[in-house]
């Protein structure tokens, strides 16, 4: 670590970076950054990923200085490029911040070269590794923190609900990952699905900006397409106290038909097939023909109302029998959605 670089953790440093418009650096192969990054990251790779791979083969058969030297080699043959890349994102007070994997030679080597040109360099302390392990720690303290869990069968407003509440200490975790959970929970989605890691990572970034807050509301989920709730808060939900919001069978589905079925196009006719198919054994070969069918057919009311009665609210009743000694309200949005409102904000 460069003395002359100021050294800074996320957690500690992104509110203020948020303030000043300070751009976020991520130094890594684009392989390290699919993978998982901070939030709000821009990727500008100083190797690619055969590059990478060919400097960790050089250090680990031959030595440190041999791979060096190879490094320095190959960025110079794209210095130019690169810089101008990275200028785009100094802010108007000539400041970025950066990291790499464990905050050593490559952002280490890029905030010397950007500090002798006069930009204010903030270097992410232990790099991407140590970030993950604050991550964690947040998650834990998470997992401790007071919740109101929102239940409630299919399309009954849950995730209404958080949006209608983001400004108040929420935490929507279908919006984290991309996916509104369940085998149909991938279609009309504007934003790619999260990878494990970046959904942990927003959720934690997430928590450290309202962990001042005596309570965080929070839908009831576990997975979410291919993510899943961290463990430890996953668990947590068991023990919290639940909200079962209700709405009449037809509100559900013109609600449900409204989210998913908007701009059905057939790409997400492509989609819903594959999906229907995940349901395996829970419905029956005909009932799969028919939604399919339906579906081609663009009548999505009833299709929605034959997965309610079919797969959903009976695999969801199981869970709210088990969760009733949790439950301290029932909220009717369909009889009161703004009363409804209010009463969540109280709790809040």
């Amino acid at each position: 670590m460069n003395p002359d670089i100021d050294e800074v953790d996320f957690f500690s440093a992104h509110v203020q970076f948020i303030n000043r418009d300070v751009a976020i650096l991520d130094l890594r192969a684009s392989l390290e950054f699919a993978k998982g990054s901070i939030p709000t990251a821009v990727n500008i790779p100083l190797f690619s990923d055969q590059e990478r791979a060919e400097i960790g083969t050089l250090y680990k058969q031959v030595g440190k200085s041999d791979a060096v030297a190879r490094g320095v080699e190959i960025f110079s043959e794209k210095c130019e490029s690169f810089f101008h890349q990275v200028l785009g994102l100094v802010n108007a007070n000539r400041e970025i911040a950066l990291y790499c994997a464990r905050g050593g030679l490559r952002s280490s080597f890029v905030a010397t070269l950007l500090k002798a040109v006069g930009i204010k360099v903030f270097q992410f302390r232990g790099g991407y590794k140590y970030f993950r392990s604050q991550v964690l720690t947040e998650l834990d303290l998470f997992a401790a923190h007071p919740k109101l869990v929102l239940i409630g069968m299919t399309g009954s407003g849950k995730t209404e609900v958080i949006e209608y509440l983001k400004n108040h200490p929420v935490i929507d975790f279908e919006g984290l990952a991309g996916h509104r959970g369940s085998a149909l929970g991938g279609m009309a989605q504007e934003i790619p699905p999260a990878t494990q890691q970046n959904f942990e990572n927003l959720i934690a970034f997430h928590f450290a900006r309202i962990k001042g807050s005596a309570l965080i509301l929070i839908e009831h989920e576990t997975s979410l397409g291919d993510v899943i709730l961290p463990g430890p808060l996953r668990l947590s939900l068991k023990q919290e106290k639940m909200v079962l919001l209700k709405r009449s069978f037809e509100d559900r589905v013109s609600s449900i038909t409204k989210v998913y079925f908007s701009n059905f196009t057939e790409k997400e006719l492509e989609k819903f097939e594959a999906s229907i198919n995940l349901f395996k054994n829970q419905i029956s070969v005909s009932t799969k023909q028919q939604l399919i069918s339906l579906a081609r057919e663009r009548k999505f009311s009833e299709l929605t109302e034959i997965l309610l009665r079919e797969r959903y609210d009976k695999t969801y009743q199981k869970f709210l029998t088990k969760s009733e000694p949790n439950i301290i309200k029932t909220l009717d949005l369909s009889a009161d959605f703004g009363g409804s409102i209010e009463w969540i904000k109280r709790q809040l």
